[in-house]
């Protein structure tokens, strides 16, 4: 079809190799709409309890490895969820299976106001985990479904999940704000609401097709084509930032509310929001970087994780945070410019009846790091106090930052390129009969 006749009506069906056939462009503009703000929702409520961590740790007696353990168990559920269930959309469905995942996001938000014990707790934040795991990959298979080009399928779906995360801690902070006798409790039911709106406008999405048949419920191990094996480890080692995030998510509250005198909660919000929103603009700084877009993410995670080692160390506790929250946005950037573009070239040249697979292989990937991350600051907070045990963090990362550089080395890929015409396998040509993978 021409650009003239495209232009001519919205409503005629776009046969072009974008978007899923069939699909008429406002149709399919609203279901991206749809499936990104479910996405975004669902990503919200798992960091939730980020701004009032301090105020959990009070109302169930949870010391600084406790609270970080809180946010390790919500990791470690989406990783076991993303291996158990995470391809299942390939088979049921995509609209089915994110609405699920609001069931369980609604069902998370209600276990978390009822929550009358520590077990209960780690209960709820481990139904937060499971949301997670059914929405991330079905999610960004969805949104990569529906959209013109790969990249943007997987821009969209990294924008909706670090805008999401991000705005997270800053709604608990204001509901807990406006609503101050029940600061640990009433945001969760705010979220739970939130999902059921999120769950009606997906009634007025478009499914995108059933790639395999069946509706079994199967573990189906995450994974990418053997061809493009090497691309994605080499992508794992570009997403790095997601064990900085980890480790931001679970202590940030508490630092700052260790460094000041009662801090408002808007203030605490605020700041454990920044490295996601950080996160969300630095994809589009990486959007315009070009090739160049490696140097940059990895300057900037650096630069940030050196700024972050060196805050606990200050005498002023106000220069200490100023400091700590400047190298929460570096890192939050360096992290936003990389891992879209890790992301996008794992399910760039991935058939569509395998693109759940390979989605949340590489989210599998992302929330071990995040695990990791977690795990690791609150055992060194707990052995050298919140102080040291950050700062060691930092060198450790910055470690591992320069390690994982060296690994990505070479990551270039087609994410950029047009989909080819729906029923060709990319795979199938082996770069053109050359046998090498485009790595």
């Amino acid at each position: 079809m021409t650009r003239a006749a495209r232009r001519g009506s919205v409503a005629t069906v776009d046969p072009t190799p974008g978007g899923v056939p069939g699909v008429e462009h406002r149709a399919r503009i609203r279901t991206l709409g749809a499936v990104a703000l479910a996405y975004g929702v669902v990503m919200a409520g798992t960091t939730l309890p980020t701004s009032i961590y301090p105020d959990l740790q009070r109302e169930f007696g949870l010391d600084t490895a406790g609270a970080t353990q809180l946010f390790a168990t919500y990791a470690v559920t989406v990783l076991l969820g993303l291996i158990a269930f995470g391809a299942i959309s390939d088979r049921a469905g995509r609209r089915a299976v994110l609405m699920l995942g609001l069931a369980a996001a609604i069902g998370s938000g209600i276990a978390y106001a009822a929550a009358s014990s520590t077990p209960t707790l780690f209960l709820a934040r481990a139904i937060s985990g499971l949301s997670a795991a059914l929405v991330t990959g079905t999610a960004t298979a969805y949104l990569v479904d529906m959209a013109a080009r790969p990249r943007r399928g997987s821009a969209i779906a990294s924008a909706a999940n670090m805008i999401g995360l991000g705005c997270g801690p800053m709604l608990a902070a204001v509901v807990a704000w406006l609503i101050p006798l029940q600061p640990g409790r009433a945001p969760f039911v705010v979220h739970a609401g939130l999902s059921a709106l999120a769950c009606g406008a997906l009634l007025f999405a478009d499914d995108a097709p059933r790639t395999s048949s069946g509706m079994a419920v199967r573990v189906v191990l995450p994974s990418v084509p053997r061809e493009l094996l090497r691309r994605f480890l080499r992508a794992s080692a570009a997403s790095v930032g997601f064990i900085v995030m980890g480790a931001c998510t679970a202590i940030t509250a508490i630092l700052i509310t260790a460094e000041l005198d009662s801090p408002s909660i808007l203030v605490v919000g605020a700041a454990g929001s920044m490295i996601f929103l950080a996160t969300a603009a630095g994809q589009l700084i990486g959007a315009r970087l070009g090739g160049r877009w490696r140097t940059g993410g990895f300057t900037a995670l650096f630069v940030g994780l050196l700024a972050m080692g060196a805050a606990p160390l200050l005498d002023a506790p106000s220069w200490s945070i100023v400091v700590y929250v400047l190298g929460l946005v570096s890192a939050g950037c360096g992290h936003g410019v990389l891992f879209p573009h890790a992301l996008a070239l794992t399910v760039a040249d991935v058939p569509s009846a395998r693109r759940a697979q390979a989605s949340t292989a590489y989210w599998c990937v992302a929330y071990a790091f995040s695990a990791l991350g977690a795990v690791m600051v609150g055992a060194l907070c707990g052995a050298l106090g919140e102080h040291i045990g950050v700062s060691a963090f930092a060198v450790a990362m910055l470690l591992g930052t320069v390690a994982c550089a060296a690994a990505s080395r070479g990551l270039t890929g087609a994410a950029d390129r047009p989909r080819r015409a729906r029923g060709a396998d990319p795979l199938s040509r082996r770069s053109r009969g050359s046998g090498r993978v485009d790595t």
